[in-house]
């Protein structure tokens, strides 16, 4: 789906896509403020914290909720702006997974300073991380973006080990280490 059509979804580009959707209505009344680029902005972040969410089929109500902290906390969006931004990416998830992932992280590199780039594989991590476990596949994931969003291994390092505790690979690892202790 390109990102125009993503947008659409948001509620942007025409008054017909938001007819078509009860979120797009909704996201179009509460997001009325941002100018196209914030949007296309705001569309790719919690695009990519969405994509980490469902990298294994599912979005769980903690995930869910880490996701609407993560667009509060970071001055994204307000309060009721993450609320709606959740309930359409939610609600659409296989309309995002449809997503070319480079559409995604197109938003992201023109818009986001590398600082910013940072703090959303910090951010992708802590959606990962909200279940108390990084799965393999989410980690993978998250390093996919990374890569794409040009963030230097080492920095990716430096981001990754701050969740070293919820790294699935890691706990598999001491379980295992401590079923060999006698």
């Amino acid at each position: 789906m390109p990102m125009q059509r993503l947008l659409a979804l948001f509620g942007s580009s025409s008054e017909a896509a938001a007819s078509r959707n009860p979120f797009a209505k909704k996201l179009a009344e509460h997001l009325t403020e941002l100018a196209p680029e914030r949007l296309e902005y705001v569309a790719g972040f919690a695009g990519q914290l969405t994509r980490v969410a469902y990298a294994d089929n599912d979005v769980s109500e903690v995930e869910r909720t880490a996701i609407t902290r993560v667009l509060r906390e970071r001055s994204i969006l307000q309060s009721r702006e993450a609320d709606a931004v959740i309930d359409l990416l939610v609600a659409q998830l296989e309309a995002l997974r449809g997503t070319e992932e480079f559409q995604l992280n197109r938003a992201i590199n023109n818009h986001a300073s590398a600082e910013e780039k940072e703090a959303l594989v910090d951010c992708l991590y802590a959606v990962g991380a909200a279940d108390d476990t990084v799965s393999n596949i989410e980690d993978q994931e998250i390093r996919t973006i990374s890569h794409a969003l040009n963030i230097p291994n080492e920095r990716l390092m430096d981001i990754r080990s701050r969740y070293r505790d919820h790294l699935e690979v890691l706990k598999h690892a001491a379980a295992l280490r401590k079923a060999k202790q006698p």
